[in-house]
């Protein structure tokens, strides 16, 4: 797992459409209903982080399932 710093970094390098989606409402809403049909619950934080490891580059997508579990 990366450092806070080496996120940091890595968010100041994405590009300003990226940092949008990042924070967007719609991001947030689709990993709440996603946390809400597979009942995770308290998880649900667990499922943004892992989505922003992606969006950041720091998470391969293909490490994403494994990663959640």
């Amino acid at each position: 797992m990366p450092n806070t710093q080496e996120i940091r970094e890595k968010y100041l390098k994405l590009p300003p459409d990226l940092k949008d989606v990042l924070f967007s409402e719609e991001v947030s809403d689709t990993i709440r209903k996603l946390g809400a049909k597979y009942n995770l619950g308290a998880k649900v934080g667990l499922l943004a982080d892992q989505t922003g490891l992606i969006l950041l580059g720091v998470l391969h997508p293909k490490n994403f399932i494994t990663e959640l579990s």
